[in-house]
C-alpha cells in the first residue's frame, strides 16, 4: 500500500518521470524471514522441544548503485535466536544468508524508485545443543557441558520487489520477495552427516529499509 501511494504521489506530483539514474544506497534491513523449517519444527517437537516458531526477526544490510536502469550490489542478513529447552538439553537456533543482487529500475522520478531485484547467493540454518548444566566456576570447569553445533547450508536465488523514497540523502524503503534454496544437507561441526530433518533459509520475507544514498 505506501509503494503504490507513493507511486501514484510522484507521477502527479513530478509529471512525466524519466526512468534511470546514478547513484548508489546503503541500507540498513529489519524484518521477518519465514524459512523452510516445517520439519526441522516437527522433528524438534517429536523430541520434546515445544514450538519453533516459523518467523524470525532477520536484521541485515544491503548496498547498491544504480548506473541508468540496472542496479548491482548486495545484502546479507542474520535470522535472530530462538531458544528452545528439554529435560537434558538447551537447543539455540539461527540462520545467516548473503546474495548478490541484479536489478532492473522500473520507475523512478529521483524521490521515489521502484527495482524488480534478481539475487543469487546462499545461507545456512544453524543451532547449537548444549547439555543442561549447573555448579560453580571450577566444577564446570573440570566438567564442562557437551556441546554440538549443526548447520545446514544451501545456496539460494532470490527473486523480489523493492520500493524506496529518498529525500535529502535519506532514504525510506521495503522489500519484499521468496528465495528458493538449491541442494543442502546437515554438517555437525563442520562434518557431513546422514539424514535429519529438511531446513534452509529458503522462504518469504519483508523488510523494512533504513539508510542514505541519492539518484541523480
Amino acid at each position: 500500500m505506501l509503494i503504490g501511494f507513493c507511486f501514484l504521489q510522484g507521477a502527479v506530483g513530478e509529471g512525466k518521470a524519466k526512468v534511470e539514474g546514478f547513484g548508489g544506497f546503503g541500507h540498513f534491513n529489519l524484518g521477518i524471514g519465514i524459512p523452510q523449517i516445517q520439519e526441522l519444527s516437527s522433528y524438534l517437537k517429536d523430541k520434546g522441544y515445544g514450538n519453533l516458531s516459523n518467523q524470525f526477526i532477520v536484521t541485515g544490510g544491503s548496498g547498491y548503485g544504480v548506473i541508468k536502469r540496472v542496479l548491482i550490489g548486495g545484502g546479507s542478513g542474520r535470522l535472530l535466536t530462538q531458544t528452545l529447552r528439554n529435560d537434558s538439553k538447551t537447543l539455540q537456533i539461527s540462520g545467516s544468508y548473503g546474495f548478490f543482487n541484479v536489478g532492473y529500475l522500473i520507475f523512478s522520478n529521483k524521490r521515489f524508485n521502484f527495482y524488480g531485484i534478481f539475487g543469487i547467493g546462499g545461507g545456512s540454518i544453524e543451532f547449537t545443543l548444549i547439555e543442561n548444566f549447573s555448579g560453580g566456576f571450577d566444577t564446570l570447569f573440570v566438567n564442562p557441558p557437551k556441546t554440538a553445533k549443526f548447520s545446514s547450508g544451501s545456496y539460494a536465488l532470490q527473486l523480489s520487489l523493492q520500493g524506496d523514497i529518498s529525500l535529502y540523502g535519506l532514504s525510506l524503503g521495503l522489500k519484499m520477495g521468496y528465495s528458493y534454496a538449491l541442494g543442502g544437507g546437515w554438517e555437525v561441526w563442520g562434518k557431513d552427516v546422514a539424514g535429519g530433518p529438511k531446513a534452509n533459509v529458503g522462504g518469504i520475507f519483508f523488510n523494512l529499509l533504513i539508510g542514505g544514498g541519492f539518484l541523480f
